[in-house]
């Protein structure tokens, strides 16, 4: 036991140690601390009332759809082949020391407690702006409590079905299709709710996430019974059994997780050579791990177009061999902003906003991210800006085609006119050619670095400066001139958005001119 609290103690030392070896990493470690605590500040400064962004109504659906969508992320994880155990460092410690298994299994039960911690952290730093003033630093803690001990429990369901499936070869698979089924049933409990209330979706949610029976459901029922009646003011009746039937759940799922008796050796270490592998991949290839990650190849049939095309024919093929473009990841990503929209009143312009900055993560992690780094680029006798141009094409089309299927829906759902679809489609389109292009562009500007949490800052920060020129004028236009009409105000945004993109396409465009270099 002793050897163990050594282990985790001096891991998160070194790590802490990492953030803060370098100038840059000390600086960004710092802005994020900052920008996780100005929430809690302000909300402790400020004297006046905020209702917050989902408004009374809306904050038990906003509560559980976040509470479900990291749910949902690590349950779906646990069930794919991608998960591990341990990094491979932990490996080589573990597996080499005199451990008995027990011992080893409590190290990683530990070590999902401070992870908890920390992914709660990230989850809750935006309360206060979302739910509003009732939201109190100390109702914050409380929260960041809450939800710590759900994400607890559901690492180590992730473990236990880890540990399980070598056991029981197949497990995943048969759990994986009990979800499915069991999604289908919680999908069409909501379609009878909603017609029961006159096929009004914001209504559905809300009678859906406020029923009583919701809050019998285990993990995520009691979690969302916990902070709703906290923010209530409900303690002894709501907040405190609520919280102890996720601390007990937890205590007793732990028991049972670092209790089993499977020969896991083998297969843990294999995955934790694949994590590293992946590590590896990240750090070398900007983000692209495509060929290390487990999936399930289909047959798709392709035609290979000639020189620089060749680049689109092969990442086309690839993304029909993979599967669909819209994955369940990104429907459920929707899902959540249609339900917050519905349950807050926003409309669909507010809903429609969420979605095009959700693109930012999904353009800054693209497969153009490795294509320049792939040794045939500079072998194709075509010029560089044509070879950027068909390496970039693919990440585009992917992006447009997948948000537009949300947006369609977000306006079937909130009734939109044809005329303003029309014209967000188009507007969709210049943000992902906008995004792309940015995110192209910081090559540019940082040529051969191999600090890659430096090149995804820097990426970040130049999207969301070129979406900056497009807002400043819709302001001018709607202040100064006094445009109110929202689609007359796209038009210029779109025209804004694409000169900009074309600016960051034109001083990108001899980018690979020497792409032997890059790799």
């Amino acid at each position: 036991m002793n050897a163990v609290v050594f282990l985790l103690v001096r891991q998160y030392v070194n790590r802490i140690r990492r953030l803060f070896s370098k100038p840059l990493k000390a600086i960004l470690t710092i802005l994020a601390v900052l920008t996780i605590a100005i929430g809690p500040v302000i909300m402790l400064i400020n004297p006046k009332f905020y209702d917050g962004l989902v408004g009374a109504r809306g904050r038990e659906v906003a509560i559980a759809g976040i509470q479900l969508f990291i749910g949902i992320t690590l349950i779906l994880s646990a069930l794919s082949q991608q998960g591990g155990l341990f990094s491979y460092s932990e490996a080589s410690i573990l597996f080499s020391a005199p451990m008995t298994k027990r011992t080893i299994l409590l190290y990683s039960t530990l070590q999902s407690l401070p992870g908890s911690v920390l992914t709660s952290v990230f989850l809750c730093f935006y309360f206060p702006w979302l739910i509003g003033s009732v939201m109190t630093p100390l109702k914050l803690l409380a929260t960041l409590l809450v939800m710590s001990l759900l994400c607890f429990n559901i690492f180590i369901l992730y473990y236990y079905i880890y540990i399980q499936d070598i056991a029981h070869e197949g497990l995943k698979k048969r759990l994986k299709n009990r979800a499915w089924i069991f999604f289908g049933v919680v999908l069409l409990i909501y379609a009878v709710i909603w017609l029961a209330n006159g096929r009004d979706f914001g209504e559905a949610a809300i009678k859906f996430f406020t029923n009583p029976y919701y809050n019998a459901v285990p993990l995520f029922g009691w979690a969302k019974w916990a902070v709703a009646a906290l923010l209530d003011g409900e303690y002894i009746t709501g907040f405190i059994p609520a919280t102890l039937l996720l601390a007990v759940s937890g205590s007793v799922l732990a028991r049972i997780y670092y209790s089993q008796d499977v020969d896991f050796y083998e297969k843990a270490q294999l995955d934790s050579v694949r994590l590293q592998q992946m590590a590896d991949a990240i750090r070398s290839s900007g983000y692209d791990v495509s060929g290390i990650t487990v999936k399930k190849v289909r047959k798709a049939k392709g035609s290979f177009r000639e020189g620089a095309a060749a680049i689109m024919s092969r990442q086309l093929l690839e993304m029909k061999k993979r599967g669909p473009m819209l994955t369940f990841k990104d429907l459920i990503n929707g899902l959540i902003y249609l339900v917050i929209g519905l349950a807050a009143g926003l409309d669909f312009i507010f809903v429609y906003s969420m979605i095009v900055f959700s693109m930012i993560v999904n353009t800054t992690t693209d497969n153009w991210n490795a294509e320049f780094k792939k040794p045939y680029i500079f072998l194709i006798p075509e010029s560089p800006f044509k070879k950027l141009l068909y390496a970039v094409l693919p990440s585009i089309i992917k992006n447009v085609l997948t948000e537009s299927i949300i947006v369609l829906a977000a306006a079937l759902i909130f009734r939109a006119g044809i005329q303003e679809i029309v014209l967000c489609l188009i507007l969709l389109a210049a943000y992902t050619l906008l995004f792309t292009s940015a995110g192209v562009f910081t090559y540019r500007i940082m040529g051969k670095t191999t600090n890659v949490i430096l090149l995804m800052v820097m990426r970040l920060l130049f999207i969301m400066a070129a979406a900056i020129p497009g807002g400043v004028l819709v302001i001018v236009l709607n202040v100064a001139a006094g445009i109110e009409s929202t689609v007359l105000l796209m038009v210029p945004m779109i025209l804004v958005n694409l000169l900009v993109a074309l600016l960051f396409i034109f001083l990108s465009r001899k980018l690979l001119l020497q792409s032997e270099i890059m790799n």
